[in-house]
């Protein structure tokens, strides 16, 4: 299970674009994050604050995460 883990939380920190980064790294720029979740025209979103410095980093990973097809 920790194999799964380091495998899922190396693949969030590339595709957030933050190359290779110590687990500690990735829960303070990406995990803990204050966001919002709100709902617009029916569709979720994520309402993040302006000033966050890797607020970027997190739409970009995000967008991958959406693109990937559901199984089945």
């Amino acid at each position: 299970m920790l194999a799964v883990s380091y495998n899922l939380a190396h693949w969030t920190a590339h595709a957030a674009g933050l190359g290779c980064v110590i687990i500690k790294t990735l829960q303070l720029t990406i995990i803990i994050v204050p966001a919002r979740l709100v709902t617009s025209a029916r569709r979720p979103r994520l309402r993040l604050p302006t000033h966050w410095p890797w607020a970027d980093a997190i739409r970009g990973a995000v967008a991958l995460f959406v693109g990937i097809p559901a199984p089945g």
